[in-house]
């Protein structure tokens, strides 16, 4: 993975954390889905619209740069990257979904491609041709997901974010 400098601007926080991470509503599936024991794991986030709705950090960073180390980022990120999510279609694109309050250089949705691993549970983004991240996916349900996504700060200290997202109202 390679070393990423991380600075809370809304650019930045969103290709980080939205893969940005990063947000992430569910659509549940209908009756006719398969039992639990039997999907993939992929399967239980896809076609779903997540929100997010938390986000920590561990070690403690000074995301806003006040002089005090944050644990709790997602108050610090300005409430128009609160309401953003991701879509992840069947065909492995997603949709970076941006909310009703758009941040300046918002003004349409974007997108990617996904790929997921059910072997190490990791769940890969690409945006363009260079930006790839990679989460580890610790809990994926019917209306929630939790992903981690670890970085090297720029004093060399590596950190794991965790971004809890549910489904979109």
């Amino acid at each position: 993975m390679k070393n990423i400098q991380i600075i809370p601007m809304k650019n930045n926080t969103t290709k980080t954390v939205f893969a940005g991470a990063v947000a992430l509503a569910l659509l549940f599936s209908g009756a006719c889905q398969a039992p639990a024991s039997t999907l993939k794991q992929s399967e239980s986030f896809t076609d779903k619209n997540w929100q997010m709705k938390g986000l920590t950090i561990a070690p403690e960073i000074d995301w806003n740069l006040d002089g005090i180390p944050d644990t709790d980022i997602f108050p610090l990120l300005d409430a128009c990257e609160q309401d953003d999510g991701f879509l992840f279609q069947r065909d492995n694109q997603f949709i970076r979904v941006f909310g009703d309050e758009l941040c300046d250089e918002e003004s349409s949705d974007e997108g990617g491609r996904w790929s997921y691993s059910d072997t190490d549970r990791k769940l890969t983004i690409i945006e363009g041709e260079d930006d790839i991240q990679e989460f580890k996916v610790l809990e994926s349900s019917a209306n929630r997901l939790i992903l981690l996504y670890r970085f090297q700060s720029t004093d060399e200290q590596w950190h794991d974010m965790t971004a809890v997202y549910t489904l979109r109202p």
